[in-house]
């Protein structure tokens, strides 16, 4: 654990989730979707996240060659995480984390931090905004799920904007 992560673009405060993504203060009645009140909005990235039985990485396309030999790149990168069984207890929380990351403010539905191992094989920890697509197992019983799919799309899509809080939550 503390490899892998998964991160929800949410209201943080000092690493703690403090709400719903409209935190109040309390004893305060306000209306739920009039603002972000008692917190900063950014990753809250979760990183007791099992780590995959195996990672597939596909790189960006390429379309062609340009008129001096460079690689012309059209697209995004795609990972997945592959887990051939997964407990229930895990199952749900990953479920709950994509729910969250639907419910994140407009532009940012699915948009998750992932932090992962550096496919390059030097061991190094990496973090990529990527579009997170639904989640998906070939076969259920009462004490298992197996073939567990995690697809990230779209990776390195968007910039993480500096200053942007990350809080870690291990």
């Amino acid at each position: 654990m503390g490899n892998y992560g998964i991160g929800t673009y949410q209201s943080i405060a000092n690493g703690v989730q403090v709400g719903s993504g409209f935190p109040t203060a309390p004893m305060t009645l306000t209306h739920p979707y009039a603002g972000s009140y008692g917190g900063t909005y950014g990753y809250l990235l979760d990183t007791t996240i099992k780590a995959p039985g195996s990672v597939s990485w596909t790189p960006a396309p390429e379309i062609g060659i340009d008129g001096i030999g460079n690689s012309i790149i059209r697209g995004f990168p795609q990972m997945a995480w592959n887990y051939p069984i997964m407990r229930p207890d895990h199952w749900y929380k990953i479920n709950f984390l994509h729910d969250l990351s639907a419910k994140a403010p407009p532009g940012f539905q699915y948009i998750v931090l992932i932090q992962f191992l550096d496919i390059k094989g030097s061991g190094a920890l990496a973090q990529q905004l990527a579009r997170w697509d639904p989640i998906t197992a070939s076969t259920r019983t009462m004490a298992a799920f197996y073939g567990v799919q995690l697809k990230f799309s779209y990776i390195g899509s968007a910039a993480l904007v500096a200053g942007t809080p990350v809080s870690v939550l291990s």
